[in-house]
Protein backbone atom coordinates (compact mmCIF):
# COMPACT_ATOMS: atom_id res chain seq x y z
CA UNK A 1 0.00 0.00 0.00
CA UNK A 2 1.43 3.49 -0.99
CA UNK A 3 1.23 6.68 1.38
CA UNK A 4 1.76 10.13 -0.59
CA UNK A 5 1.80 13.41 1.12
CA UNK A 6 1.45 17.23 0.13
CA UNK A 7 4.70 17.57 -0.57
CA UNK A 8 5.20 14.66 -2.96
CA UNK A 9 7.33 12.64 -0.75
CA UNK A 10 5.51 8.55 -0.64
CA UNK A 11 6.73 5.32 0.99
CA UNK A 12 4.89 1.88 0.89
CA UNK A 13 4.08 -1.11 3.36
CA UNK A 14 2.89 -4.72 2.59
CA UNK A 15 -0.74 -5.12 4.06
CA UNK A 16 -2.56 -8.41 4.37
CA UNK A 17 -6.63 -7.76 4.14
CA UNK A 18 -8.78 -10.49 4.99
CA UNK A 19 -12.41 -10.12 3.92
CA UNK A 20 -14.76 -12.01 5.98
CA UNK A 21 -18.68 -12.96 4.36
CA UNK A 22 -21.34 -11.94 7.04
CA UNK A 23 -22.60 -15.74 8.34
CA UNK A 24 -23.16 -17.59 4.89
CA UNK A 25 -22.32 -14.99 2.49
CA UNK A 26 -22.61 -11.59 1.30
CA UNK A 27 -25.26 -8.94 0.65
CA UNK A 28 -27.36 -10.46 -2.16
CA UNK A 29 -25.49 -14.06 -1.65
CA UNK A 30 -27.55 -16.54 -1.09
CA UNK A 31 -27.94 -18.24 2.71
CA UNK A 32 -29.04 -21.10 4.55
CA UNK A 33 -31.89 -21.01 7.45
CA UNK A 34 -31.70 -24.26 9.25
CA UNK A 35 -31.84 -25.43 12.50
CA UNK A 36 -32.53 -28.38 15.07
CA UNK A 37 -35.14 -29.05 17.25
CA UNK A 38 -34.74 -31.62 20.41
CA UNK A 39 -36.38 -32.83 23.30
CA UNK A 40 -35.67 -32.50 26.82
CA UNK A 41 -33.68 -35.22 26.97
CA UNK A 42 -31.73 -33.73 23.91
CA UNK A 43 -33.25 -36.67 20.72
CA UNK A 44 -34.37 -34.82 17.68
CA UNK A 45 -38.55 -34.36 17.47
CA UNK A 46 -39.55 -35.22 14.09
CA UNK A 47 -42.52 -33.97 12.22
CA UNK A 48 -42.51 -30.61 13.33
CA UNK A 49 -44.07 -27.39 11.35
CA UNK A 50 -41.00 -24.89 11.30
CA UNK A 51 -42.50 -21.78 9.84
CA UNK A 52 -40.39 -18.40 8.62
CA UNK A 53 -42.52 -15.12 8.27
CA UNK A 54 -41.29 -12.07 6.62
CA UNK A 55 -43.97 -8.85 5.22
CA UNK A 56 -44.16 -10.39 2.60
CA UNK A 57 -45.05 -14.61 2.78
CA UNK A 58 -44.97 -17.07 5.02
CA UNK A 59 -42.53 -20.47 4.48
CA UNK A 60 -42.68 -23.70 5.88
CA UNK A 61 -41.14 -27.17 6.39
CA UNK A 62 -41.13 -30.07 8.77
CA UNK A 63 -38.32 -31.26 10.62
CA UNK A 64 -36.77 -34.81 9.68
CA UNK A 65 -36.35 -38.42 11.93
CA UNK A 66 -33.27 -36.45 13.26
CA UNK A 67 -35.55 -33.18 14.29
CA UNK A 68 -33.64 -31.17 11.63
CA UNK A 69 -35.07 -28.53 9.00
CA UNK A 70 -33.41 -26.81 6.45
CA UNK A 71 -35.11 -23.80 4.26
CA UNK A 72 -33.75 -22.95 0.67
CA UNK A 73 -31.80 -20.45 0.01
CA UNK A 74 -32.39 -16.46 1.00
CA UNK A 75 -30.73 -13.71 -0.46
CA UNK A 76 -28.64 -11.86 2.68
CA UNK A 77 -30.15 -8.97 2.31
CA UNK A 78 -30.89 -7.84 6.22
CA UNK A 79 -34.31 -8.81 5.54
CA UNK A 80 -36.05 -9.72 8.90
CA UNK A 81 -38.28 -12.80 9.61
CA UNK A 82 -40.11 -14.80 12.35
CA UNK A 83 -39.44 -17.95 12.95
CA UNK A 84 -41.28 -20.68 14.88
CA UNK A 85 -41.92 -24.33 15.16
CA UNK A 86 -45.49 -26.03 15.60
CA UNK A 87 -46.53 -29.59 16.42
CA UNK A 88 -49.74 -31.31 16.56
CA UNK A 89 -50.49 -34.75 17.63
CA UNK A 90 -52.41 -37.58 19.54
CA UNK A 91 -52.98 -35.17 23.44
CA UNK A 92 -51.56 -38.70 24.58
CA UNK A 93 -48.39 -39.11 22.69
CA UNK A 94 -45.34 -39.18 25.00
CA UNK A 95 -47.65 -39.36 27.83
CA UNK A 96 -48.30 -42.40 30.75
CA UNK A 97 -48.71 -43.30 34.01
CA UNK A 98 -44.87 -42.54 34.31
CA UNK A 99 -45.24 -39.03 34.18
CA UNK A 100 -48.13 -39.00 36.85
CA UNK A 101 -45.21 -40.69 39.26
CA UNK A 102 -42.85 -38.17 38.81
CA UNK A 103 -45.07 -35.35 39.37
CA UNK A 104 -45.81 -36.85 42.61
CA UNK A 105 -42.95 -37.37 43.57
CA UNK A 106 -42.03 -33.73 43.05
CA UNK A 107 -44.91 -32.82 45.06
CA UNK A 108 -43.29 -35.08 48.27
CA UNK A 109 -40.16 -33.48 47.84
CA UNK A 110 -38.55 -36.54 47.38
CA UNK A 111 -37.30 -35.92 44.07
CA UNK A 112 -37.91 -31.93 43.04
CA UNK A 113 -37.94 -31.26 39.25
CA UNK A 114 -35.17 -28.79 38.87
CA UNK A 115 -35.07 -28.42 35.22
CA UNK A 116 -37.22 -25.38 33.82
CA UNK A 117 -38.40 -27.56 30.66
CA UNK A 118 -39.58 -30.15 33.14
CA UNK A 119 -41.77 -27.57 35.21
CA UNK A 120 -43.25 -26.54 31.95
CA UNK A 121 -44.07 -29.76 31.46
CA UNK A 122 -45.70 -30.44 34.98
CA UNK A 123 -47.82 -27.48 34.87
CA UNK A 124 -50.57 -29.96 32.89
CA UNK A 125 -53.41 -27.20 33.95
CA UNK A 126 -51.33 -24.16 32.66
CA UNK A 127 -52.26 -22.09 36.06
CA UNK A 128 -48.39 -21.08 36.42
CA UNK A 129 -47.38 -23.55 39.52
CA UNK A 130 -47.09 -27.63 39.64
CA UNK A 131 -49.71 -29.45 42.53
CA UNK A 132 -52.10 -32.00 43.06
CA UNK A 133 -54.67 -30.66 40.63
CA UNK A 134 -51.76 -31.53 37.37
CA UNK A 135 -51.95 -35.36 38.60
CA UNK A 136 -55.58 -35.03 38.86
CA UNK A 137 -55.99 -33.32 35.37
CA UNK A 138 -53.16 -35.86 34.08
CA UNK A 139 -54.72 -38.72 35.19
CA UNK A 140 -58.47 -37.61 33.84
CA UNK A 141 -56.77 -37.71 30.39
CA UNK A 142 -54.90 -40.78 30.59
CA UNK A 143 -58.67 -42.37 31.78
CA UNK A 144 -60.25 -41.29 28.84
CA UNK A 145 -62.33 -38.46 30.99
CA UNK A 146 -61.21 -35.77 29.31
CA UNK A 147 -59.73 -35.76 25.39
CA UNK A 148 -57.43 -33.32 25.78
CA UNK A 149 -55.62 -30.80 28.14
CA UNK A 150 -57.19 -27.63 28.77
CA UNK A 151 -54.52 -25.51 27.05
CA UNK A 152 -54.50 -24.02 23.27
CA UNK A 153 -51.29 -26.02 22.35
CA UNK A 154 -49.86 -28.97 24.43
CA UNK A 155 -46.65 -28.32 22.60
CA UNK A 156 -44.28 -25.28 23.97
CA UNK A 157 -40.86 -24.46 21.78
CA UNK A 158 -38.30 -22.40 23.56
CA UNK A 159 -35.04 -20.95 21.34
CA UNK A 160 -31.85 -20.38 23.11
CA UNK A 161 -33.17 -17.20 24.79
CA UNK A 162 -36.30 -18.99 26.18
CA UNK A 163 -38.52 -17.33 23.73
CA UNK A 164 -41.18 -19.17 21.14
CA UNK A 165 -39.89 -17.00 18.34
CA UNK A 166 -36.71 -15.84 17.02
CA UNK A 167 -36.53 -12.40 15.43
CA UNK A 168 -34.09 -12.86 12.38
CA UNK A 169 -31.87 -10.41 10.20
CA UNK A 170 -30.70 -12.22 7.54
CA UNK A 171 -27.58 -10.60 7.32
CA UNK A 172 -26.07 -11.04 10.53
CA UNK A 173 -25.37 -13.50 13.09
CA UNK A 174 -28.46 -15.38 13.76
CA UNK A 175 -27.30 -19.00 13.87
CA UNK A 176 -27.99 -19.40 17.99
CA UNK A 177 -31.81 -18.36 16.98
CA UNK A 178 -32.30 -21.48 14.69
CA UNK A 179 -32.29 -24.06 17.41
CA UNK A 180 -35.34 -25.15 19.61
CA UNK A 181 -36.43 -27.24 22.62
CA UNK A 182 -39.80 -28.54 22.46
CA UNK A 183 -41.84 -29.23 25.88
CA UNK A 184 -45.04 -31.42 25.64
CA UNK A 185 -46.90 -30.54 28.24
CA UNK A 186 -47.23 -33.77 30.53
CA UNK A 187 -44.72 -35.44 29.33
CA UNK A 188 -42.25 -34.57 32.13
CA UNK A 189 -39.59 -37.32 31.67
CA UNK A 190 -39.27 -35.62 28.25
CA UNK A 191 -38.93 -39.38 26.48
CA UNK A 192 -41.56 -38.93 23.66
CA UNK A 193 -38.83 -39.36 21.34
CA UNK A 194 -38.38 -42.66 22.65
CA UNK A 195 -42.35 -43.62 22.78
CA UNK A 196 -44.11 -46.03 20.71
CA UNK A 197 -47.43 -48.04 20.13
CA UNK A 198 -45.35 -51.17 22.08
CA UNK A 199 -44.36 -48.61 25.27
CA UNK A 200 -40.83 -46.78 25.82
CA UNK A 201 -37.72 -48.53 27.25
CA UNK A 202 -39.07 -51.90 27.86
CA UNK A 203 -37.83 -54.31 29.33
CA UNK A 204 -38.40 -57.91 30.23
CA UNK A 205 -42.04 -58.59 30.76
CA UNK A 206 -43.95 -59.23 34.16
CA UNK A 207 -47.04 -61.48 34.32
CA UNK A 208 -50.37 -61.15 35.85
CA UNK A 209 -52.92 -63.77 35.79
CA UNK A 210 -56.80 -64.55 36.53
CA UNK A 211 -58.66 -67.78 37.08
CA UNK A 212 -59.88 -68.84 33.83
CA UNK A 213 -63.53 -70.37 34.11
CA UNK A 214 -67.05 -70.74 32.13
CA UNK A 215 -69.74 -68.46 32.80
CA UNK A 216 -73.69 -67.88 32.01
CA UNK A 217 -75.74 -65.15 31.02
CA UNK A 218 -77.21 -63.35 34.07
CA UNK A 219 -74.34 -64.54 36.52
CA UNK A 220 -72.16 -61.33 38.66
CA UNK A 221 -68.80 -62.82 38.13
CA UNK A 222 -65.59 -61.52 40.23
CA UNK A 223 -62.31 -61.71 38.51
CA UNK A 224 -59.30 -61.25 40.45
CA UNK A 225 -55.96 -60.02 39.22
CA UNK A 226 -53.59 -61.26 41.18
CA UNK A 227 -49.66 -62.25 40.54
CA UNK A 228 -47.30 -65.15 41.77
CA UNK A 229 -44.76 -63.13 42.68
CA UNK A 230 -43.84 -59.78 44.91
CA UNK A 231 -43.75 -57.04 42.50
CA UNK A 232 -41.41 -53.74 43.23
CA UNK A 233 -42.93 -50.71 41.05
CA UNK A 234 -43.90 -47.28 41.96
CA UNK A 235 -46.73 -47.81 39.61
CA UNK A 236 -49.08 -49.32 36.87
CA UNK A 237 -51.41 -48.69 33.74
CA UNK A 238 -53.55 -51.07 32.56
CA UNK A 239 -56.33 -51.56 29.75
CA UNK A 240 -58.49 -54.46 29.69
CA UNK A 241 -61.40 -55.04 27.10
CA UNK A 242 -64.14 -56.92 27.61
CA UNK A 243 -66.49 -58.60 25.24
CA UNK A 244 -69.55 -56.33 24.69
CA UNK A 245 -72.31 -58.91 23.87
CA UNK A 246 -71.11 -61.25 26.77
CA UNK A 247 -69.54 -59.38 29.46
CA UNK A 248 -70.23 -55.77 31.02
CA UNK A 249 -68.26 -53.98 33.68
CA UNK A 250 -70.11 -53.16 36.98
CA UNK A 251 -67.00 -51.83 39.54
CA UNK A 252 -63.21 -52.41 40.49
CA UNK A 253 -62.33 -53.00 44.16
CA UNK A 254 -58.50 -52.72 44.94
CA UNK A 255 -58.32 -52.20 48.58
CA UNK A 256 -55.19 -54.34 48.90
CA UNK A 257 -52.89 -52.07 46.75
CA UNK A 258 -54.43 -48.73 47.66
CA UNK A 259 -56.77 -48.64 44.16
CA UNK A 260 -58.94 -44.90 44.72
CA UNK A 261 -61.73 -44.69 42.75
CA UNK A 262 -59.88 -41.83 40.31
CA UNK A 263 -57.73 -44.15 39.03
CA UNK A 264 -59.75 -46.37 37.06
CA UNK A 265 -62.58 -45.60 34.64
CA UNK A 266 -64.89 -47.66 32.09
CA UNK A 267 -64.77 -46.24 28.72
CA UNK A 268 -66.68 -47.82 26.11
CA UNK A 269 -66.32 -51.14 28.34
CA UNK A 270 -62.67 -50.79 28.78
CA UNK A 271 -61.16 -50.96 31.78
CA UNK A 272 -58.48 -48.21 32.00
CA UNK A 273 -56.21 -47.82 35.49
CA UNK A 274 -53.81 -45.70 36.24
CA UNK A 275 -52.13 -46.50 39.99
CA UNK A 276 -49.23 -45.06 42.01
CA UNK A 277 -48.18 -47.38 44.84
CA UNK A 278 -48.09 -45.13 47.91
CA UNK A 279 -46.51 -47.39 49.88
CA UNK A 280 -42.63 -48.20 50.41
CA UNK A 281 -41.36 -51.36 48.91
CA UNK A 282 -42.90 -53.91 46.50
CA UNK A 283 -46.25 -55.09 46.17
CA UNK A 284 -46.67 -58.88 47.89
CA UNK A 285 -47.59 -61.49 45.78
CA UNK A 286 -51.73 -62.32 45.94
CA UNK A 287 -54.51 -60.31 44.74
CA UNK A 288 -54.22 -57.12 43.08
CA UNK A 289 -57.37 -56.26 42.77
CA UNK A 290 -60.74 -57.66 41.93
CA UNK A 291 -62.63 -56.86 38.37
CA UNK A 292 -66.55 -57.31 39.17
CA UNK A 293 -68.76 -57.81 35.92
CA UNK A 294 -72.26 -58.62 34.68
CA UNK A 295 -72.66 -61.56 32.56
CA UNK A 296 -74.78 -60.66 29.28
CA UNK A 297 -73.99 -64.11 27.63
CA UNK A 298 -72.30 -67.79 27.87
CA UNK A 299 -68.81 -68.21 27.56
CA UNK A 300 -65.39 -68.87 28.63
CA UNK A 301 -64.01 -66.19 30.62
CA UNK A 302 -60.34 -66.16 28.44
CA UNK A 303 -62.37 -65.69 25.01
CA UNK A 304 -63.69 -62.89 26.67
CA UNK A 305 -61.66 -60.55 28.25
CA UNK A 306 -57.61 -59.49 26.97
CA UNK A 307 -55.45 -56.84 27.83
CA UNK A 308 -55.31 -53.65 24.82
CA UNK A 309 -53.57 -50.63 23.96
CA UNK A 310 -56.48 -48.36 22.16
CA UNK A 311 -55.61 -45.68 24.34
CA UNK A 312 -53.50 -46.89 27.23
CA UNK A 313 -50.26 -49.24 27.09
CA UNK A 314 -50.37 -51.79 29.91
CA UNK A 315 -47.42 -51.42 31.64
CA UNK A 316 -45.79 -51.31 35.01
CA UNK A 317 -42.78 -48.95 35.86
CA UNK A 318 -39.86 -49.45 38.91
CA UNK A 319 -37.61 -46.79 39.05
CA UNK A 320 -36.04 -45.63 35.43
CA UNK A 321 -38.03 -49.08 34.08
CA UNK A 322 -40.75 -49.23 31.94
CA UNK A 323 -42.16 -52.69 31.79
CA UNK A 324 -44.97 -54.65 29.78
CA UNK A 325 -47.60 -56.31 31.45
CA UNK A 326 -48.75 -59.66 30.26
CA UNK A 327 -52.24 -61.24 31.68
CA UNK A 328 -52.46 -64.87 30.93
CA UNK A 329 -55.34 -67.03 32.18
CA UNK A 330 -54.34 -69.67 35.13
CA UNK A 331 -56.27 -72.68 34.93
CA UNK A 332 -58.83 -73.89 37.13
CA UNK A 333 -58.60 -77.48 38.09
CA UNK A 334 -61.62 -78.18 35.45
CA UNK A 335 -60.80 -75.94 32.39
CA UNK A 336 -58.96 -75.96 29.67
CA UNK A 337 -57.20 -72.88 27.64
CA UNK A 338 -56.52 -72.72 23.56
CA UNK A 339 -54.25 -69.88 22.72
CA UNK A 340 -54.94 -67.75 19.55
CA UNK A 341 -52.53 -69.15 16.80
CA UNK A 342 -49.48 -67.18 15.97
CA UNK A 343 -48.99 -65.86 13.43
CA UNK A 344 -52.67 -64.57 12.31
CA UNK A 345 -53.03 -63.76 9.37
CA UNK A 346 -50.53 -66.67 8.66
CA UNK A 347 -49.28 -67.29 4.81
CA UNK A 348 -47.35 -70.80 5.50
CA UNK A 349 -47.79 -71.92 8.84
CA UNK A 350 -49.18 -71.30 12.04
CA UNK A 351 -49.41 -72.71 16.02
CA UNK A 352 -52.14 -72.44 18.43
CA UNK A 353 -51.39 -73.92 22.62
CA UNK A 354 -53.29 -76.05 24.03
CA UNK A 355 -52.79 -76.28 27.96
CA UNK A 356 -54.80 -79.37 29.66
CA UNK A 357 -55.80 -78.86 33.22
CA UNK A 358 -55.87 -83.44 33.52
CA UNK A 359 -55.26 -86.09 30.83
CA UNK A 360 -58.31 -86.04 28.59
CA UNK A 361 -59.89 -86.89 25.24
CA UNK A 362 -59.78 -83.87 22.86
CA UNK A 363 -61.63 -83.35 19.47
CA UNK A 364 -60.06 -80.69 17.45
CA UNK A 365 -61.23 -79.46 14.39
CA UNK A 366 -60.75 -77.00 11.23
CA UNK A 367 -63.34 -75.73 9.12
CA UNK A 368 -64.29 -73.16 6.57
CA UNK A 369 -67.44 -70.73 6.62
CA UNK A 370 -69.42 -73.34 4.96
CA UNK A 371 -69.02 -76.12 7.75
CA UNK A 372 -66.71 -77.91 5.51
CA UNK A 373 -63.84 -79.84 7.61
CA UNK A 374 -60.09 -79.69 6.79
CA UNK A 375 -58.68 -80.87 9.61
CA UNK A 376 -59.84 -83.15 12.39
CA UNK A 377 -58.27 -84.41 15.07
CA UNK A 378 -59.84 -86.93 18.11
CA UNK A 379 -56.61 -87.90 20.95
CA UNK A 380 -55.92 -88.57 24.13
CA UNK A 381 -54.04 -85.58 25.55
CA UNK A 382 -51.81 -85.85 28.98
CA UNK A 383 -51.79 -82.85 31.59
CA UNK A 384 -49.71 -80.15 30.54
CA UNK A 385 -49.25 -77.66 27.18
CA UNK A 386 -49.60 -79.07 23.92
CA UNK A 387 -48.41 -77.36 20.82
CA UNK A 388 -49.85 -77.80 17.54
CA UNK A 389 -48.89 -76.89 14.36
CA UNK A 390 -50.86 -76.17 11.33
CA UNK A 391 -49.49 -75.91 7.87
CA UNK A 392 -51.35 -74.34 4.37
CA UNK A 393 -51.27 -77.73 3.28
CA UNK A 394 -53.95 -78.78 5.22
CA UNK A 395 -56.00 -76.22 4.41
CA UNK A 396 -58.12 -75.32 1.09
CA UNK A 397 -58.40 -71.29 -0.54
CA UNK A 398 -57.25 -67.89 1.48
CA UNK A 399 -60.08 -67.03 3.38
CA UNK A 400 -61.45 -67.72 7.02
CA UNK A 401 -61.10 -70.88 8.72
CA UNK A 402 -62.76 -71.78 12.33
CA UNK A 403 -60.68 -73.18 14.96
CA UNK A 404 -62.93 -75.84 17.03
CA UNK A 405 -61.23 -77.44 20.26
CA UNK A 406 -63.89 -79.24 22.55
CA UNK A 407 -63.94 -81.75 25.39
CA UNK A 408 -67.03 -83.75 26.94
CA UNK A 409 -67.59 -80.16 28.74
CA UNK A 410 -65.74 -77.59 27.10
CA UNK A 411 -65.41 -75.74 23.73
CA UNK A 412 -63.63 -73.18 22.12
CA UNK A 413 -63.80 -71.29 18.81
CA UNK A 414 -60.80 -69.27 17.57
CA UNK A 415 -60.96 -67.72 14.20
CA UNK A 416 -57.92 -68.27 11.61
CA UNK A 417 -56.87 -66.19 8.52
CA UNK A 418 -55.06 -67.40 5.68
CA UNK A 419 -53.71 -65.22 3.18
CA UNK A 420 -53.08 -65.49 -0.13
Amino acid sequence: MWVVDQSGNADYCLVLVTVIAPVEGCRGELGKVKGTVSSIQGAGIDKVFILLKNSDETRQVLTNNHGRYDFESYAMDGSSYQLWPEKYDNPLDGINTSDVIRISKHLLLKEPLKNGFQLEAADVNDDGAVSVLDIITLRKLLLGKIDSLPIQNPWQFFNVNKQSQSLLSLGIDYKPLLNFTGVKIGDVNGDITNYSDVGRGLQDVVMVYYTDQRFLAGQDLEVSIFSTEALDMEGLQMELSLDKGRLQLVSVVGERIGLEEGEWSNLDNRLLISWINREEGPVKNGEMFTVRLKTLGDGQLSDAIALTSLRLNSELYNKDRTIPLKLLPKLSETSMFVGQNVPNPFRHSTAFQLQIPEAMSVNITISDLTGHVFVHRSERYLKGLHKMEVSRDQLGAPGLYLLQVSTGGHQTTKKMILLE
